[in-house]
Order: C-alpha cells, then sequence, then structure tokens
C-alpha cells in the first residue's frame, strides 16, 4: 500500500520532538522512545530523557511492551485456525479438557469457546494489575487456578472485560493443541520470519535495555521487584521489543489493507497431524490480519475534538472508527516499570509507538496527542482512493443517461427494481432540472468510489459547490444501478 508522498517536516518534527518531551515531565517518564512510520517507511524516531540514569535510548533499544503482545497471541491462533488445526467457535475444554470447570456459574452460562478468549468477553473478570503479577505462573499453578475457581462478572458472551487471564488460557489451548506453548510459535512464525530480532520472551541480557522505574513521592524509584518471567500467562504480556520492531510489526498488520489482488504468499497448508503443525509458509494470510482489525465487540464511545469515536474489540488490539481518521488500531502495554502503545490509521498508512520505563505510563494518550498535532498541522496522509473499476464504468454510464434519457439504456443501466420505484418518465423529469442546475451540462468533476459497489459522482456547477449523486449496485449480476439520488448537503 503507498499513499501520496509524506514527510512531516522539519518544524512538525520539532514540535512533535516538543510534545514529547513536555509530556515526559509531565507523566514522569525517565524515558520516551518513539517513532512515526508511513506504509512501513520510518519518518521520524527518536528518544526523550529525563532521568538520566546513565541509559540514552534509540529506537533500537529494547523496553517491556506488555499488553502489546496480546497482538502477537491472536495472530498465532489465527494461523492455527488458518491450518485447521482448531476453530474459534471451539470449546476450550475440546483441545484442554481440564478447562472444563472453567464456565460462568449460572446454568444458562454459554461454554467458553476461543473466540470468546481473542474478544475478552469470556465473562472473566477485568484483572488489571493482578495479571501484571503473575505473568511467571507455572502449569501446575495454572492448574491450581483453574481447580479452586475463576471468579467471573458476568455470564460468557454477554459483556467486554479486559482480561489477561483469557490471554493467558488462550496459551493453554494452543500448547494442548498442537504440543507447543505458543510463545515458541510466536518466535517461530513471526518474530523470525518478521527479522524482529530485539523482540524477546526473556529479558535481555545486554544494556540497551531501559530499567523499570516507578514514580513515588516526588521521585523515580526503581521498581522494586525484577521483572517477571516468561511463565503461562506470558501470552498476555510477556514481549520485550523495541520502536523498530514494533514499527515493523504494525507494517505488516497494516499492509494486510487494502484487499487486493496482487500476489503473496499462499496460506499454509494443513498439519500432517494437529500434535506437530507445520511451519507456515507465510506469517499470516492478509485476510487473517484483516480480521484481527475488525471491531468483534464494541467496548464504548470516545470524545474527541468536534466528533464522538466508537470504540472496539478486534483479536488482541483495540479498533476505533473516527470521522476524521477513519479505522484507528492500536492497543496499549503496561506492567510495573513499563508502559507503550501503538497507534495507526489504517486506510492512512500512518502508524506511531511510543515505549517508556516507568509503571504504566499512558503511552495512548501521548500517540493520540501527536496525532492530533499531526491533524493540526493538516500534515496527515491522503486516503487511498478505492480500486473500484465498476463503480467508476457506472458512475461514467449514469451521467451519460442523465445527460440524454433514453429508455433502452436505461433498462441496461438500472437493476429491475428502479423503474417500480419511481417511473421513468418521472426519472427524465429529475434529470432535466439536474442538467438546468449543471448549467445546460455533465461535467465530471469527481468520481469517488466509497465501496467497491457503491459511489459519490460530483459534477461542475457554474457557481458554488459541486452537485452530487450518490449510487450503488444492486446485489445480483451482472452488476447494474439500484439506487441513485441528489446528494444535498447545503
Amino acid at each position: 500500500m503507498s499513499h501520496t508522498p509524506f514527510e512531516l517536516g522539519p518544524e512538525l518534527v520539532e514540535a512533535i520532538v516538543d510534545r514529547i518531551g513536555a509530556f515526559a515531565t509531565e507523566h514522569h517518564c525517565p524515558s520516551i522512545a518513539w517513532g512515526l512510520s508511513c506504509d512501513g517507511v520510518v519518518t521520524a524516531s527518536g528518544a526523550t530523557v529525563v532521568h538520566d540514569d546513565g541509559f540514552h535510548p534509540t529506537s533500537g533499544s529494547v523496553y517491556r511492551i506488555a499488553s502489546m503482545t496480546k497482538s502477537f497471541t491472536a495472530a498465532a491462533v489465527l494461523s492455527l485456525r488458518d491450518e485447521g488445526v482448531l476453530s474459534l467457535d471451539d470449546r476450550i475444554d475440546r483441545h484442554a479438557p481440564e478447562l472444563a470447570a472453567v464456565r460462568a456459574p449460572v446454568d444458562d452460562a454459554a461454554p467458553i469457546r476461543i473466540r470468546h478468549l481473542l474478544t475478552m468477553t469470556a465473562g472473566f473478570v477485568t484483572d488489571n494489575p493482578w495479571g501484571d503479577r503473575h505473568l511467571d505462573i507455572d502449569d501446575e499453578g495454572m492448574d491450581a487456578l483453574v481447580r479452586d475457581g475463576i471468579v467471573f462478572s458476568g455470564a460468557t458472551g454477554s459483556a467486554f472485560d479486559y482480561s489477561n487471564l483469557g490471554y493467558g488460557l488462550l496459551g493453554r489451548v494452543v500448547k494442548r493443541a498442537t504440543g507447543r506453548r505458543v510463545q515458541d510459535l510466536i518466535a517461530e512464525r513471526f518474530l523470525e520470519p518478521l527479522h524482529l530480532t530485539r523482540t524477546t520472551w526473556l529479558q535481555p541480557d545486554h544494556d540497551d535495555r531501559a530499567r523499570p522505574y516507578r514514580w513515588r513521592d516526588g521521585a523515580w524509584v526503581p521498581e522494586g521487584l525484577d521483572p517477571l518471567g516468561d511463565g503461562e500467562i506470558a501470552p498476555m504480556g510477556g514481549l520485550w521489543s523495541t520502536v523498530d520492531d514494533v514499527l515493523r510489526w504494525v507494517a505488516f498488520l497494516s499492509d494486510a489493507f487494502p484487499s487486493r489482488d496482487d500476489p503473496a504468499p499462499s496460506a499454509p497448508s494443513a498439519p500432517s497431524a494437529p500434535s506437530a503443525p507445520s511451519a507456515p509458509s507465510a506469517p499470516l494470510s492478509r485476510a487473517s490480519r484483516r480480521e484481527m482489525q475488525e471491531m468483534h465487540r464494541y467496548t464504548g464511545t470516545l470524545q474527541l475534538p468536534g466528533r464522538t469515536a466508537v470504540n472496539g474489540y478486534g483479536y488482541g488490539l483495540r479498533v476505533r472508527s473516527c470521522a476524521r481518521l477513519g479505522r484507528v488500531v492500536g492497543h496499549s502495554g503496561g506492567l510495573p516499570g513499563y508502559g507503550s502503545h501503538m497507534r495507526w490509521a489504517v486506510e492512512r498508512g500512518l502508524a506511531m509507538t511510543a515505549l517508556s520505563n516507568v509503571t504504566y505510563a499512558p503511552m495512548a494518550d501521548l500517540t493520540q496527542d501527536v496525532f492530533e498535532l499531526i491533524l493540526e498541522h493538516d500534515a496527515f496522509p491522503v486516503p487511498l482512493p478505492l480500486d473500484a473499476p465498476l463503480v467508476h464504468e457506472s458512475a461514467r454510464r449514469l451521467v451519460a443517461l442523465l445527460a440524454d434519457w433514453d429508455d433502452d439504456v436505461a433498462d441496461e443501466l438500472f437493476a429491475d427494481n428502479v423503474a417500480p420505484d419511481e417511473p421513468y418518465e418521472r426519472r427524465r423529469a429529475e434529470a432535466r432540472a439536474w442538467l438546468a442546475a449543471c448549467g445546460g451540462s455533465f461535467v465530471i468533476d469527481q468520481v469517488i468510489a466509497t465501496t467497491r459497489a457503491a459511489g459519490r459522482i460530483l459534477l461542475r456547477r457554474p457557481e458554488g459547490e459541486p452537485f452530487e449523486i450518490q449510487f450503488k449496485l444492486s446485489p445480483a449480476g451482472p452488476p447494474r444501478i439500484q439506487k441513485y439520488a441528489e446528494i444535498d448537503d447545503t
């Protein structure tokens, strides 16, 4: 996917750096490493240090990315689904029989399925910050947790409740279905093929990593305990990574848009045995990557400047529908000593990630602030026009008919509902009135495809804004127009 040439410009970069510096000071972030990319190309990156402990980060320095890990776990589950190892509609006890006892404490509760764990709708209580202190739980600890009973906030499937435990149970399901830890599958299927060379499940043993801090009583203090290791709940938040690696991961996810026909590696074949899935020939199909970024569960609304955005959860990713930017996808991460966020505007191609090393640093606020700053400077990349040749051809034929009406041509162009909905005689008269409004001739200024089967036609007028007609095609082939109408926004 390629947008118009994108440059932030030195003045805007300076404004972004200033905003990040002010944010770091306000929120007591010892350091922030950050980066912006467009269509997978890094356009700006840097680091701010407020508390100088000798660590001077770059975009390649390692922080813990916490719950941003969930997108990797979700991708691994979808890769197994694509191979036929499991179905998202499988009950979790189909693969892990020991989880049969995990169900809401009401008689009519639905069984928990893999899809519920992916979308945070299993009914478990929201478990921040409990989950952050249990990443390293072992197999026996997870068994004991299940045996002693899991607390539910509601019936399965009834509501969204953010659950770290749910992603830990996804790891258990994958282990039972394949005989392998999901952490190992993620390393094999994503970290290695995508060259995420500094993304690991274990704390790095080198010095180019941010030490964890907590702001307490007006001062930075080292986070008291060593970061937890790689255990049974780590699929919810155990990864360490860098700005460079996260932006590479975001590029992989966002490159799934738009859907298209150009060559891509074929989907992996089914494994010879469910217990030993073969390595896929591609990390994940574009269709499955798009599926991760669909809004599978509504979570609420958010007031943005001048607009209300609708929020939801996909698979390991948060999804926002924003009138100004279209679909915006991302996820935060927070653990004792760390805070992080990644965000990208799907139709615009622009992405940002920011990593810090203080407990629960609100990096989502920072990436939102920077996006707002870029909007203020009118510097966001322009969305790509949709490749929809049927829409453009239908628009041309419709305008030609409206300029010189012919019933036989109308019969060829329109679906069979059009004439009964409004007789041709009335449509002919309407077309004459539209022609007069456009000064006696139709000149197309622009055709905008809103989908592959619907669009807007902007016709030039002697004065004022263009005359707009919207239309859509019918579902039955061959493609024909089922509806068209003037749109008056004045």
